[in-house]
């Protein structure tokens, strides 16, 4: 009776197992030119927020060829569209709060984790969706 049970057990733990492993998305990269710079957004998660109603889209930027000291980046200024919607706000993925308005890049550091917020539920949609638009003045040379 045991072994019955441990088996169903093992068999319903597996099969979710498997559902969970499958839903997820693999990174879904872009590439966008901006004068001398290559820019490169790999976006690698997407997850509503039922209590905040919101969706965040997790991703990283790259800079590339990677800048002298003195390179600020005005992070707001990379937008995404998922569908008809565009961002609300972009923030650093990290335990601190960030700063992304001047946001200083080094030679040591030529990328940033980012996510970008969405009011409303948008998981509709898939990664792949997802379009990069750059404002004037992201990038600012001092």
């Amino acid at each position: 009776m045991l072994i019955k049970g441990t088996l169903k057990y093992l068999s319903l733990l597996v099969i979710v197992l498997t559902v969970i492993g499958c839903t997820e998305e693999e990174s879904v990269t872009q590439s966008i030119s901006w004068n001398d710079y290559s820019i490169g957004v790999a976006f690698n998660k997407l997850k509503y927020d039922k209590i905040n109603q919101m969706t965040l889209v997790y991703g990283e930027v790259s800079f590339t060829p990677i800048m002298d000291s003195g390179v600020v980046v005005n992070l707001p200024c990379l937008v995404l569209r998922l569908g008809e919607a565009k961002s609300e706000k972009v923030y650093v993925n990290s335990v601190a709060h960030i700063l992304t308005d001047g946001f200083e890049i080094s030679s040591e550091s030529d990328s940033v984790r980012l996510y970008w917020k969405f009011l409303g539920d948008h998981t509709t949609h898939q990664l792949k969706e997802i379009k990069v638009e750059i404002k004037q003045g992201c990038i600012v040379v001092s």
